[in-house]
């Protein structure tokens, strides 16, 4: 069996793990984005890893990595997801990617881009309640 990764949250410089929630207890759900969490592809106990941070005494999720059931994957407070294992490091590449093939719109009317493949969700610094 292999490991479970946990959330983090980062503190006054300090990084601690969160063990268990259930199942969001009031945290990120990417229900409310339009993703259903792929289990399979993950290795979170929800489906998807989470950093959070405290800054300016407010709970911001910091990064996300998920992969979507319906491999759509939206905008998350006006950040892009990126696919490391499609594109590598290669920024370039996934700029024209989004532009010229799978930038669609979803359900709730927001740019969401079809890839079969895991994204990361860097420096989103969304406030939590």
């Amino acid at each position: 069996m292999s490991g479970r990764t946990p959330d983090s949250l980062l503190f006054r410089g300090e990084q601690y793990a969160i063990l268990k929630k259930s199942p969001y207890d009031g945290l990120f759900d990417p229900h409310h984005f339009g993703i259903t969490p792929d289990f399979l592809h993950t290795g979170a106990y929800h489906g998807f890893v989470c950093d959070y941070a405290v800054a300016d005494d407010a709970l911001l999720l910091s990064s996300l990595e998920i992969s979507a059931k319906d491999l759509l994957y939206p905008l998350i407070n006006e950040t892009r997801p990126s696919f490391p294992d499609v594109f590598g490091e290669g920024l370039e590449d996934q700029e024209s990617y989004f532009y010229t093939q799978n930038a669609t719109e979803n359900a709730i009317g927001r740019i969401a881009w079809h890839i079969n493949a895991h994204a990361i969700y860097n420096n989103v610094e969304m406030p939590m309640p």
